[in-house]
């Protein structure tokens, strides 16, 4: 399974546990806590490839945007695009 499938079945899983009023909804909600570790880590590599992107000022400080957000300049944006995508499509363990 991929992490693009992980996140898939997450997605599912969360639009289908509700309140977990039902035995398939409880079962649902354990299926998603033992998932949740594995989507932390997917979450932090992420995090991780969107740092080494960002852009930077001449001394290599991080450019932040008014909301706190990293900037990217063009390159830097087209090099994370393709890293997700490879990151989306690599096996999840």
């Amino acid at each position: 399974m991929t992490y693009k499938e992980l996140l898939i079945l997450i997605e599912n899983i969360k639009l289908n546990i509700g309140q977990q009023e039902t035995k398939g909804q409880k079962k649902l909600f354990k299926i998603y806590e033992k998932l949740k570790p594995s989507i932390d880590e997917f979450q932090a590599k992420i995090e991780d490839i969107r740092l080494d992107h960002a852009a930077v000022d001449d001394k290599g400080n991080l450019l932040l945007n008014d909301k706190g957000e990293y900037n990217f300049n063009k390159e830097g944006l087209k090099k994370l695009k393709a890293d997700l995508k490879t990151l989306d499509y690599r096996d999840w363990e």
